[in-house]
């Protein structure tokens, strides 16, 4: 008989993430492999897969009136982002949104997770389209994230995307770290 492991949550329990504020997500490919390009001297260099994966998370803020991307990084094989969420009853008329339980949940639009799951369906399927991109999973399932609750933080956190390429050789997400 398999044993079945119940899985940690790791959003906040009773956290409703359709509300305004300052996320801070990161986004990793299946296993960790790296798919977007390399960082040479400090920087990234974007392969055509790291230019869909860069170019629809600023489409993602295009579609979407009710958020924002701030600073961003696309690395070998993750997404370092801040994306904020605007109060979206002054933009169009809503039902509000009660927390939920994420495990049993449906996406619930307008929620960090709706956006981000998005954000991964639109790279995977532009992606596809790319001669010799392999049919593997691309992402990791699900995401992390840290709620934004500061103005410390938030530039703190945008210092760490800014620098994630100089660094990368000590990032823990270098396959020389995992």
């Amino acid at each position: 008989m398999p044993i079945h492991r119940k899985r940690k949550p790791i959003r906040l329990i009773g956290y409703d993430y359709t509300q305004p504020g300052a996320y801070f997500v990161t986004i990793c490919t299946h296993q960790r492999v790296p798919l977007f390009g390399t960082v040479t001297n400090g920087a990234m260099q974007l392969n055509a897969c790291g230019r869909i994966a860069e170019a629809e998370w600023k489409r993602t803020a295009a579609l979407r009136p009710d958020i924002a991307v701030d600073d961003f990084v696309v690395m070998p094989n993750h997404i370092h982002a801040i994306i904020v969420i605007y109060d979206s009853r002054d933009l169009v008329p809503q039902t509000p949104v009660e927390p939920h339980d994420p495990q049993f949940a449906r996406p619930v639009p307008g929620s960090l997770g709706t956006i981000v799951g998005a954000y991964k369906a639109a790279v995977t399927r532009q992606s596809r389209r790319l001669q010799d991109t392999i049919s593997l999973p691309l992402w990791q399932r699900n995401y992390h994230d840290h709620i934004i609750r500061t103005e410390h933080t938030y530039h703190t956190i945008r210092h760490y995307i800014r620098d994630n390429p100089r660094r990368w050789t000590q990032d823990t997400y270098h396959p020389g770290n995992i």
